[in-house]
Formats: C-alpha cells, structure tokens, sequence
C-alpha cells in the first residue's frame, strides 16, 4: 500500500510541471486501481476478524462484551420526541408523550375504504380469470416458494430455517403439503 501511494504522489507531483505520459497515466491508474482493492481487502478481514472476536466472546462475561453492549445501548435510544412541535428530551416526558399517543390510537377502529373499482382497472382489457388463485397450492407451488426463500434466513420457532427445507424437500414435503392444506382450509393450529 506504501508503494502505491508513493508512486500515485509522485505522478500527482509530476504532473503539476509537465503532461504525464501514457505509461506513466496508465501506471498511475494501475497502482490506484490496486490501492483501492488492498483497502477492500484489508477491511473485508478486519470485518470478519471483528465478527469472529464477537462471536467466540459474545456472551462470555469479558471486557469486550460489556464493551459492546454499552455502544448497542447507546445507540438504541429516542434522543428526542417532537410533540406539537414542541423537542421533549427527558425521559418521564418522552415516555408521558409516547404513552398518550399509543392509548390513544390503541384499540380504536377505523374503516377501511376502498379506493377503486376492480371493473375500472381493467378497463379496455378482457377481465383476466383469477380462478386459479382460489386453485389449492401444488406440491411444485410449494416447492418453488420454498427454493426461492433466501436460504441463509433466520430459523423460524422450530429451529429450521429456509436452506433445510429447500435441502431436506424429499423428506418434509408430505408434512409441509398438510400444514398447507390445513391452513388453506383455516383449521390449522400453530400453537
């Protein structure tokens, strides 16, 4: 990294007297092209070299973890609440401000309107048939879906996430066919 920053200096310094040639432009291009990737480089390593250290010392009880749990902290805070047009910054008011908003909007009904036709939107065009979205879900439906998950996301309350489903198809698929059917009937029971 030293070595291109020396050598993108020198050609800057340079061309300040005289017109650079096209080697040395090209040069010049070429050391910055390769100091940029060293600098990707060198932060994608200090990025997982930082999640490893997260990870192996997580929840051991260390300087680090209270460490990092103090920036969470301080970063998962309502600084201010602006009511009326009026910044509350103390707490008890914050709270106070938010605990009357949310009663008063908790457990009211609104109606809900709809705004447009469905003849109207498809006007000058044939009504398209949307019977096959009442059609039960097929077995290739299903599995479609599930292998167009992002295989990487969280686990759901079972401890199973997306990847073993799209892994495992073969075998969970007549339990995940009967949860589906369940569910399209409205008897299924996710407790």
């Amino acid at each position: 990294m030293q070595n291109c920053k020396f050598i993108i200096a020198f050609f800057h310094l340079q061309e300040e007297y005289r017109a650079l040639s096209a080697g040395e432009r090209f040069l010049r291009c070429a050391c910055t092209d390769r100091l940029q990737m060293a600098i990707r480089e060198r932060a994608a390593y200090w990025k997982q070299r930082g999640k490893f250290r997260a990870i192996r010392e997580a929840n051991a009880n260390t300087a680090f973890h209270h460490a990092h749990a103090t920036n969470r902290f301080r970063r998962n805070q309502i600084k201010t609440v602006t009511v009326n047009g009026c910044e509350l910054t103390v707490h008890n008011a914050k709270a106070e401000a938010l605990t009357t908003y949310f009663s008063s909007i908790l457990g009211t009904t609104t109606i809900a309107f709809w705004q447009f036709n469905l003849t109207d939107i498809y006007s000058g065009t044939p009504t398209p048939d949307l019977s096959d979205l009442a059609a039960p879900i097929t077995e290739s439906e299903a599995r479609a879906a599930v292998q167009h998950m992002n295989r990487n996301s969280a686990p759901g309350p079972d401890g199973f996430g997306p990847g073993f489903f799209s892994a495992a198809w073969d075998t969970v698929s007549p339990k995940v066919m009967k949860f589906v059917e369940t569910f399209a009937q409205g008897t299924v029971d996710v407790e």
